[in-house]
């Protein structure tokens, strides 16, 4: 028979829309949160551009030409492929690797594709050695890593509510320690692809289409478990191992209210940023648009917060109900 005393104490699940309101709420409340990916931002558009198109050209050059020599649907391909990887080369800015992952400062231009400013084209810093642009990126990821630390740990702050007495140093280490790891996981993942991808194009440029494809989707089912990864260091002061693995649980407990709850945020930041990109980076205009990115994006990983702190009670207090009940009869 359940009691009301029973039915008061039986967990209930996150809501998403809930959720997604008191992130909304936080930040309303708490609208200095935004200040840093508006600073970033600023200076992705009127700042300095480092670019390492000079140094990779002639890499990428002998790269297509072993693909351009097998027939002719290579050649096309790989003509295609060498317009791509110029126009990437060329739009791509070093400093953009400020906007780090899984934990980062959210930034509406760190993949934009303009180089285009009110003032004009911004000054180019073109890195001439494979030295000199592997101390900028790394110097320029930890930077960002850092940074990232910092508004991840504010926010959480904000949205739960919990004493968060970790120091911000230790939540750096263990969130530069989650980042080897994943991209650690993501490197013995891309060497058997890429090798794989390369025999493939050899085929036929359309067998190449459906391998990225394919690829795409395994990729995005591997990582949805890893969504939460880093919420757990700044919420529950876990290390990065435990922070990962709660995740994964978690996700795989509640996967269909994760799922939508997933989906909902990629549309809402997503979405608003079509609307934010109309003025074009040449106008003035687009100053809204970057205030707008983020206090949407930092709304939403507000919300992210509520929902794993929700999401992980829930399934522990589950598990314990199911773990304390007798068992039942043959």
């Amino acid at each position: 028979m359940n009691t009301p005393e029973a039915q008061q104490n039986t967990p209930l699940p996150p809501r998403w829309i809930q959720a997604i309101g008191t992130g909304f709420n936080v930040i309303a409340n708490n609208v200095h949160l935004i200040i840093l990916p508006i600073i970033l931002d600023l200076f992705l558009w009127l700042g300095p551009h480092m670019r390492v198109k000079t140094l990779l050209e002639p890499y990428l050059s002998d790269l297509i030409s072993v693909f351009a020599g097998a027939n002719s649907d290579a050649l096309a391909f790989s003509e295609s492929m060498q317009d791509l990887w110029q126009n990437l080369l060329t739009q791509f800015n070093l400093f953009s690797l400020l906007r780090t992952y899984p934990v980062g400062v959210p930034s509406f231009f760190a993949n934009a594709s303009t180089i285009q400013t009110p003032f004009g084209t911004p000054m180019i810093i073109e890195m001439t050695s494979t030295l000199q642009a592997a101390l900028s990126m790394a110097g320029v990821t930890m930077v960002g890593l850092f940074l990232g630390t910092l508004y991840y740990n504010l926010v959480a702050r904000a949205a739960t509510t919990m004493e968060n007495s970790t120091n911000l140093w230790k939540n750096f280490l263990q969130t530069f320690a989650l980042t080897l790891a994943m991209v650690l996981f993501l490197f013995i993942l891309t060497i058997p692809f890429t090798l794989l991808l390369s025999i493939v194009a050899l085929i036929g440029p359309a067998y190449a289409q459906i391998m990225l494809i394919l690829a795409g989707v395994l990729l995005i089912w591997m990582l949805v478990p890893l969504i939460f990864s880093a919420h757990g260091i700044y919420v529950f002061h876990q290390n990065a191992m435990i922070s990962l693995l709660t995740s994964v649980r978690m996700v795989r407990f509640l996967l269909p209210g994760v799922s939508t709850f997933i989906v909902i945020s990629i549309l809402l930041v997503m979405g608003l940023d079509l609307i934010w990109s109309i003025p074009g980076a040449e106008s003035w205009m687009q100053l809204v648009g970057i205030a707008g990115h983020a206090f949407i994006a930092s709304a939403v990983l507000a919300s992210s917060f509520v929902y794993y702190r929700d999401g992980v009670h829930f399934m522990q207090e589950t598990l314990r109900k199911w773990a304390n009940q007798p068992a039942t009869p043959a």
